[in-house]
């Protein structure tokens, strides 16, 4: 199998083929050519759409024939093999189609001599057996199928996916196999696989509604919200009682802050199903947003009453309850929102804000701590701190508060912002000034900061620096200004 005289081989008639024979029946060709000798080159390839492929542990004397299809689906395939050695077992795949032979390599002689200059015989060869389907096998289809079904329902999704990439491979007109598969890459989150697959399922809307709901889930993930909804909505045209697309659109209602919209969903699931406690939590998310404080208390009882032991729901009850300042209630629900989550940084700090409204300075002072024990980066616990010591007429405390918090973050605006607040409260305006300026220079769109300014160099009689800096807080919306613009600028 050298030179001008080398061989190749048919694996349809399995015979060997002169140099002289067509191209579209060499499955397995030498490459040496004649300015390749003396050498031999261990290395072969196709003429015709015949590929390879090397399986790790393939046992040429033990595998079984009929397992060959299932184990290469998916395999990367080669149109070429290099630096074979003596034992080296590949598969071969036959002119692109499902007939495959498994080849194992059982001799090389090369005398690595050339026959003219220095006695070599010429004769290099490879012999090699192979083991050959004697007729297609063909896939089975709906085992594969029902198998990798299995694995999802199992929640082997990494398995469940493998098996249906065997199925598609084979079929690909299987929009089932499309559809489980992108069920189950959502499920190890693989979210644009699974829009894919989803996206081969449109066809069949009508056979399976889920797979626009399904579809919109994973949009969702990957923030594609307007399109999410458009799936959830094309949900609900095809069935109108699947509870999960009005509670998923309304929740992406939500986010875009379309609260009438998310309040009219979260409704029309609770009419679907009145005793899943998970749409009357969310539309008492969306009241609180609207700040109708009473009916979103009124869902979060209901939500308590359906699941006991839900934190979030006592956390929001307890943030309406403050928003009304009921701020016992609050604190009792922020207190059982902790013994649920002891861990809940937000549920101290806000039970925080209730003690110091009740004027409870020492309880507020010991949950700020917690929450910043928690989180040692919790901006506003550290000011909220400084600010309850101000109330306190711990002046002194106040001052070392807002320091601390200007000194451990000196990068964000609203640490400066406040100490310039609580210096303007002191009419100590010079250095209110200072602070101002430091907000405004890290954050230049800040207006309140800008009126704030404005009124401190009032007080100092800069009339220059007080006018524009009223000018361009009303520039940057804040309606507070308006008041003061003929005062500071004149007419």
């Amino acid at each position: 199998m050298q030179g001008p005289q080398k061989s190749a081989w048919d694996f349809k008639k399995d015979t060997s083929l002169s140099i002289t024979d067509k191209d579209e029946c060499k499955d397995f060709v030498n490459t040496t050519a004649e300015k390749d000798l003396p050498n031999f080159k261990i290395e072969f390839k196709s003429l015709n759409e015949s590929q390879f492929c090397i399986l790790p542990d393939l046992d040429f004397e033990k595998q079984s024939l009929e397992q060959i299809p299932a184990l290469v689906i998916g395999k990367k395939w080669k149109d070429k093999l290099r630096n074979l050695k003596v034992n080296d077992v590949f598969v071969i795949r036959i002119r692109g189609n499902q007939d495959y032979a498994i080849v194992k390599i059982t001799a090389i002689v090369n005398d690595g001599k050339a026959l003219s200059t220095d006695g070599g015989n010429n004769l290099d060869y490879i012999e090699f057996e192979y083991r050959k389907f004697v007729e297609k096998i063909v896939f089975d289809s709906k085992a594969a199928f029902e198998k990798a079904l299995a694995a999802y329902k199992n929640k082997n999704y990494a398995e469940a996916i493998f098996g249906f990439d065997q199925v598609i491979a084979a079929d690909s007109t299987n929009w089932e196999a499309f559809y489980y598969r992108g069920l189950s890459r959502y499920e190890i989150g693989d979210y644009e696989g699974s829009v894919a697959d989803l996206d081969v399922c449109q066809p069949h809307l009508k056979k399976r509604c889920e797979i626009y709901l399904h579809r919109g889930m994973a949009k969702a993930k990957i923030g594609m919200r307007d399109e999410a909804i458009e799936d959830y909505t094309a949900t609900i045209a095809c069935d109108s009682t699947i509870y999960d697309a009005y509670t998923n659109r309304a929740h992406e209602y939500y986010l875009l802050s379309r609260y009438t919209a998310a309040i009219d969903d979260y409704t029309s699931a609770i009419t679907l199903r009145p005793d899943h406690f998970e749409a009357y939590y969310g539309r008492g998310l969306a009241k609180n947003e609207f700040g109708k404080y009473m009916l979103a208390i009124q869902d979060f009882d209901k939500t308590i009453a359906l699941f006991p032991n839900y934190n979030y729901a006592y956390f929001y009850r307890g943030f309406a309850y403050s928003h009304l300042d009921m701020h016992n209630e609050a604190i009792r629900d922020y207190t059982q929102t902790i013994k649920l989550d002891p861990k809940d940084k937000s549920a101290y700090f806000n039970r925080g804000h209730s003690y110091a409204e009740l004027k409870d300075y020492p309880a507020a002072f010991a949950d700020y701590d917690k929450t910043i024990e928690l989180d040692q980066n919790f901006t506003n616990a550290y000011l909220e701190k400084a600010h309850v010591k101000y109330l306190d007429k711990d002046i002194d405390g106040a001052i070392v508060g807002y320091n601390k918090a200007c000194e451990k973050f000196p990068s964000q605006a609203e640490v400066f912002f406040n100490r310039g607040l609580f210096y303007f409260e002191l009419k100590k305006d010079a250095e209110a000034i200072q602070d101002f300026d430091k907000a405004i220079a890290l954050n230049p769109k800040d207006a309140e900061a800008y009126h704030y300014r404005a009124m401190a160099k009032d007080a100092l009689k800069i009339i220059d620096g007080a006018c524009a800096d009223i000018n361009i807080a009303m520039e940057l919306g804040y309606k507070d200004s308006e008041g003061l613009k003929t005062i500071y600028c004149g007419k």
